[in-house]
């Protein structure tokens, strides 16, 4: 005769393990934007919007890259962007390329007694005029990087318009065509807080 033996069933616990995923943002992706007119690089951006955030561009923002150096006020972006030129940080364009590098300020409004986005009906702006965004970052003042609150912000520094085209050129760390796509100054995503 044969003895059978039953193995008894384990009564260790099981260790449960609890992992914390961390979701990348959505991002555009790394590649040739259109630098020259403010319409082609607008329906790019478009085009991002309605595919990852329902067509709302206040659900994007604006993250400065690695080689942005805000320790450097006179030369912020790579000598690569621009052909080795730097812009005039204070008005049009360079004043937008600082404002991507600084975020746009938030500045107490008095209508409705609460940290604004910056821009040129903001109740404050009589008072303050063009704020210098170097000096604003480096006193550790608040700041948004919102894609409108940039775009909006930016026209402080005398563009008549949204200025769209500089987006397409950060993002290509160029502003032609030479280089394009290289170096990458900043990165537009979906806010995290979007679902």
């Amino acid at each position: 005769m044969v003895k059978t033996t039953t193995a008894k069933a384990s009564t260790a616990k099981k260790a449960s393990t609890t992992a914390t995923a961390t979701v990348a943002p959505i991002t555009m992706p790394n590649m040739v934007y259109q630098w020259a007119k403010d319409g082609l690089f607008f329906a790019q951006l478009m085009g991002f919007a309605n595919k990852h955030c329902g067509g709302n561009l206040s659900n994007l923002i604006i993250t400065p890259n690695s080689n942005i150096n805000l320790n450097n006020p006179t030369q912020l972006y790579p000598a690569t962007y621009k052909n080795g030129a730097q812009p005039n940080y204070t008005k049009n364009n360079g004043y937008m390329l600082a404002m991507f590098a600084t975020g746009c300020p938030l500045v107490q409004c008095n209508v409705a007694n609460a940290l604004l986005p910056y821009h040129l009906n903001h109740s404050a702006y009589a008072k303050l005029g063009k704020i210098n965004l170097l000096q604003w970052h480096a006193n550790g003042n608040p700041t948004s990087n919102n894609l409108m609150h940039i775009v909006h912000g930016q026209r402080v520094g005398g563009h008549t318009n949204h200025a769209w085209r500089v987006i397409g050129q950060a993002l290509n760390g160029t502003t032609g065509a030479n280089g394009a796509g290289k170096y990458p100054c900043i990165t537009v995503s979906v806010a995290p807080t979007v679902k």
